[in-house]
């Protein structure tokens, strides 16, 4: 029933919002698609009440969203796809080969293709083993993901967060460290990140969120 309450909450404070750019709608929407995933694998009853559901393999980061755009809920979980039936049922996709650990993970339209593309943090700190840190993977609309090859980042991080920081309706990344000031770095729109010189205080940060905290559609941070 509180969650219920809660989207309700959201839903009527996102029709008053409904001028925000695409973007900024579209993570918003994925979290609202995420958290009603995650009530219905869990096999929610509708009032509140959850039963044992699906297993899925034990990762430090999963992400949901609808990675082949059949209207379901799929997964990235351990550097796994998992496509979902439509029932909460999963099955294995593409394997990721990421250059390290994932200790977090966001999705988004990075190249304004209209799919979900997929950002990770990693932990580098017993070396990386295929160079570069944290990664942006693109996807070609049918769950098959590319590594763009673009390193976000200088050393371990453990939070990476999708939003629109510069208000020009793509999706930039707000990435912190364990060893070093939190960064933006900044979208060209079609999938391509520089760092954009800020350091944010603030060392050993373990996650990150972003959202639009009072309501002026602008997207802050935070760090925990």
């Amino acid at each position: 029933m509180l969650i219920q309450s809660w989207l309700s909450s959201w839903q009527g404070k996102s029709r008053q919002r409904s001028g925000r750019k695409p973007s900024a709608r579209r993570i918003e929407s994925l979290e609202i698609r995420a958290l009603m995933s995650a009530s219905g694998a869990m096999g929610s009853t509708g009032t509140g009440t959850f039963v044992d559901g699906r297993v899925l393999p034990a990762s430090a980061s999963v992400v949901l969203g609808d990675l082949d755009g059949n209207g379901t809920i799929d997964a990235v979980s351990n550097g796994v796809v998992l496509l979902n039936d439509g029932q909460g049922n999963f099955t294995v996709g593409q394997p990721i080969k990421f250059s390290h650990r994932v200790t977090q993970a966001s999705l988004g339209d990075i190249d304004g293709d209209g799919d979900l593309d997929l950002i990770v943090a990693m932990d580098a700190r017993s070396g990386l083993v295929n160079g570069g840190f944290n990664e942006v993977w693109l996807n070609d609309g049918h769950a098959h993901f590319a590594n763009s090859h673009q390193g976000l980042g200088y050393g371990t991080s453990y939070g990476i967060k999708l939003g629109d920081l510069d208000g020009d309706g793509d999706l930039d990344a707000f990435v912190t460290e364990y060893d070093q000031p939190s960064q933006v770095w900044f979208n060209d729109g079609d999938g391509h990140f520089t760092d954009s010189g800020q350091r944010l205080p603030g060392e050993l940060t373990t996650g990150v969120d972003l959202g639009d905290l009072n309501g002026d559609g602008i997207s802050r941070c935070h760090c925990r």
